[in-house]
């Protein structure tokens, strides 16, 4: 049987939708699958590892970083098996190698976008003029159009068109 939602032209959309944890009765309708369709493809593992989407809002990042490290935790403590309670030898849940794999890629995974997204904000960082530069900037424009007036006003209402 061939998965629908592996087939879906939206495929890494709903990979990286299901990677943060969106709930799949909200991604079911939005991408015209069943709920079923989307509950194997997620169970039976047919998702892809996706790195996380950079957004312009940072607080964003931060939740879907935080998601992902908290699920690669979770994957960690299964990999590495569940004790019965007041048991030193019986396991709730056995140790899975595999599982342990899995998750240090995606620690990988999770620390190589942290360092990319640290290093595109430094870069940003650099680029951006505090608000007191850039009214001084402003300032020493006008200043030098004042001998062509209209210059000078085409500047200014142009700079009141900006957004704050």
């Amino acid at each position: 049987m061939i998965c629908e939602a592996c087939t879906h032209h939206d495929r890494d959309d709903i990979d990286m939708r299901l990677a943060q944890g969106s709930p799949i009765a909200t991604l079911a309708p939005l991408f015209g699958l069943s709920h079923a369709v989307l509950k194997r493809h997620l169970n039976d593992r047919h998702t892809r590892n996706v790195a996380v989407r950079v957004q312009n809002d940072p607080v964003s990042v931060l939740v879907d970083l935080e998601s992902a490290e908290r699920d690669t935790k979770a994957v960690i403590v299964l990999a590495k098996g569940v004790l019965l309670p007041n048991s030193e030898t019986e396991y709730l849940v056995k140790p899975n190698p595999k599982l342990l794999l899995e998750a240090i890629d995606r620690v990988v995974t999770i620390k190589n976008t942290q360092i990319k997204l640290a290093k595109e904000l430094a870069m940003l960082r650099k680029d951006m003029v505090s608000r007191e530069t850039f009214n001084k900037m402003i300032d020493a424009v006008t200043k030098a159009l004042e001998s062509f007036p209209e210059a000078q006003a085409a500047v200014q209402d142009a700079l009141a068109e900006l957004p704050e």
